[in-house]
């Protein structure tokens, strides 16, 4: 979804939805009550054998707030099903019938006023809402109404913080069309109405771990599932420029895990000793060392704007760009998630592909020797670095099919060293000529040109 689009920040709007719309979504409500099945309640899988963990914590029926809501999931915790209860029966969306399901949601979802308003997930259970409502319950209104009802319940004004993890700036800055805001200790202050000291102590202790933490600040008027993806969306999109121009970008094993808090991949190990059959250590400790928090000062931001890397920002506005711009992002984002892995191959694999997207149009147009041969030419004018710079690849290209750890060679050490800074030039050459190129050929012919030392026409 565009994180730009002006429908996100409209008020929702259920005149959008025509009267030949409406037919459409109440034919296909008859279909999905036509996908709904009946069975017999299954027992709940035995277990293997009993946990001998405590438990931390007992659910009981108190604790239930409403009617059950039950889904089936894979292992992936993806709803491949949805049901419920009705003297005795279960009755169920499942199968094939749910991926049906799942086409028909997707088609409503996609018409206005529900496009831009609402989430998949949303549409989902209120598809299914409605199903329920009419069979265990007898509710005789159209799917339609129910929607727009659901939906003018849900979509409201949002303005939402994403803390990110390994950042810290000076106060709120705008990159791009996004804004990097620290979180304001007022938020949390409790009004006249969370005078509990329940609710006191709990603001007390949000305050603690969140209060002036930098965030991606976002607004819209959505429901509130859209405007969590969406806020996601932005921070994820802004922790890539960030890592891509953090000092870890030019370094082969320096990781910058920089994310939305809570995703940071920041692997801890635990080991218990044991002597004389007691415990005689207990120890954690970080598996991995990184650039775990950068200090972004205004200085720093001001510094980076006025020079090529600044031009990353442009990523992060509401900008079309051209077929070069556009393959300059997608390889900038390949080798940024890159810099935020402690993984050594990891982080081969993501350069060596930004490599190929940069340097090899549509992906198939050459061999190993031909992104060697176009990094060496694009980033140095001298023959003798020229040489090292192919060389270097192979070697790289070799290597990244090994398994790489900590414990690598003095060699691989230095080779990888050298690659990371050759194709942090090759990224820092391209941003320079941001506006240069019009098409990914444009590029690729002027590099071609270089190399051949004539000028090339119509790409031959």
């Amino acid at each position: 979804m565009d994180i730009w689009d002006s429908s996100l920040i409209k008020p929702f709007d259920a005149s959008e939805l025509d009267e030949r719309a409406r037919a459409w979504i109440r034919d296909k409500g008859q279909e999905l009550l036509d996908l709904i099945e009946s069975v017999k309640p299954e027992p709940s899988p035995k277990q293997p054998f009993k946990s001998q963990r405590q438990s931390k914590a007992t659910i009981t029926s108190d604790d239930i707030v409403g009617e059950i809501v039950s889904s089936y999931t894979d292992w992936s915790g993806k709803v491949i099903g949805r049901s419920f209860f009705k003297g005795g029966i279960e009755f169920r969306i499942y199968g094939d019938g749910y991926l049906r399901f799942r086409e028909i949601s997707e088609a409503i979802g996609s018409k206005n006023p529900f496009r831009h308003k609402i989430s998949q997930e949303f549409c989902d259970k209120a598809i299914f809402l409605w199903c329920t409502k009419r069979l265990k319950e007898g509710d005789l209104s159209h799917l339609d109404e129910l929607l727009i009802d659901e939906a003018e319940k849900a979509v409201q004004d949002f303005t939402i913080y994403c803390p990110l993890f390994g950042i810290e700036v000076e106060s709120d800055l705008i990159l791009g069309d996004i804004v990097l805001a620290i979180i304001p200790e007022s938020v949390f202050r409790p009004t006249a109405d969370d005078a509990s000291p329940d609710m006191i102590a709990g603001l007390a202790e949000m305050s603690k771990s969140y209060a002036n933490l930098t965030a991606v600040q976002f607004s819209c008027n959505t429901e509130s599932g859209l405007a969590e993806e969406l806020v996601f969306e932005a921070a994820e999109l802004v922790c890539s420029i960030l890592r891509f121009i953090s000092p870890a970008s030019v370094s082969h094993n320096v990781a910058y895990p920089c994310a939305p808090l809570g995703s940071e991949q920041i692997a801890k190990g635990t080991t218990i000793y044991v002597k004389d059959s007691r415990v005689s250590l207990l120890s954690n400790g970080l598996r991995n060392r990184g650039l775990f928090n950068w200090k972004l000062s205004h200085a720093e931001i001001h510094n980076l704007m006025n020079r090529p890397m600044g031009n990353a920002f442009a990523f992060l506005e509401n900008r079309k760009l051209n077929e070069f711009q556009g393959c300059l992002k997608r390889a900038l984002l390949s080798y940024s998630r890159g810099v935020g892995q402690f993984d050594l191959h990891e982080r081969l694999v993501a350069a060596v592909g930004a490599l190929e997207t940069l340097f090899l149009p549509n992906g198939s147009d050459g061999t190993l020797s031909t992104v060697g041969e176009r990094l060496a030419f694009f980033v140095s004018d001298r023959p003798d670095e020229r040489k090292s710079i192919v060389k270097n690849y192979s070697y790289i290209y070799k290597i990244r099919s090994k398994y790489l750890h900590h414990n690598v060679s003095v060699k691989d050490e230095i080779e990888m060293e050298k690659f990371f800074r050759y194709v942090w030039r090759a990224f820092y050459l391209l941003l320079a000529r941001f506006g240069k190129y019009h098409s990914h050929r444009d590029f690729i012919d002027d590099v071609d040109s270089t190399k051949f030392g004539v000028a090339l026409e119509n790409g031959k």
